[in-house]
C-alpha cells in the first residue's frame, strides 16, 4: 500500500477529520462528569483556603483563596520579633484569627484579629515571631457562618527584588 493509495481512501481521509474533533468532545466531557460542581457556602461549613503561589516568595503579600473567596495578607511592619498583619477580604468578616507557630507540627492558639473598617472587610493583628527557621501563619475568617481556614509560611511579609525599586503600589 502506497502513500498515495492511503490518502485517497475516503475512510482514512474521514478518520483524521473525525478523530481530532471527537478527542475535543471527550476531553471536555470527561472534564465536565468528574469535576467538582461550584456551590454556595453553607453557613457552619468549614471550607480550607489554598494558598497561593505570591505565599510562597518574598513577595510582600499572600492570597488565600477557595473559589470567589479570598484573604489578602499583607504585612504592615517587620522587624526580627514583631510583625504586623493587614488582612483585607472582598466579602465581609465577622471575626479573623491568626497563629504563628515555630513549625508546622507545633498547635499555638489563635489570636483575634481587630477590625479596622466598619464594613468587616479589613483586620489588623500585631503579634510577635517566633524566632525559627521556617515559622507558619495559620489563618481562620468567618464569612456569613461559614468557616474559613488556611496555612502558610511568613516568606511572604520579607518584600525583596533584584532591582533597587519598590514595585507595590508605585512606591520608591
Amino acid at each position: 500500500m502506497s502513500a498515495t493509495s492511503i490518502l485517497t481512501s475516503k475512510h482514512t481521509i474521514t478518520a483524521l477529520i473525525v478523530t481530532p474533533i471527537l478527542a475535543i468532545i471527550a476531553y471536555f466531557g470527561v472534564d465536565r462528569m468528574v469535576s467538582e460542581r461550584p456551590h454556595k457556602a453553607e453557613a457552619g461549613a468549614v471550607y480550607k483556603l489554598a494558598a497561593m503561589s505570591k505565599c510562597r516568595y518574598q513577595s510582600g503579600e499572600c492570597t488565600l483563596k477557595n473559589g470567589n473567596f479570598a484573604l489578602t495578607l499583607r504585612p504592615e511592619f517587620r522587624s526580627e520579633h514583631v510583625i504586623k498583619l493587614r488582612l483585607e477580604s472582598a466579602f465581609p468578616l465577622q471575626g479573623a484569627k491568626i497563629s504563628i507557630a515555630p513549625d508546622s507540627a507545633v498547635d499555638y492558639p489563635p489570636m483575634d484579629m481587630e477590625a479596622e473598617s466598619a464594613d468587616g472587610k479589613v483586620w489588623l493583628i500585631r503579634t510577635s515571631v517566633p524566632a525559627t527557621e521556617a515559622p507558619q501563619l495559620r489563618v481562620v475568617a468567618t464569612a456569613d457562618g461559614a468557616q474559613y481556614f488556611g496555612q502558610t509560611g511568613l516568606e511572604f511579609t520579607v518584600y525583596q527584588t533584584s532591582f533597587e525599586r519598590d514595585f507595590r503600589g508605585g512606591q520608591q
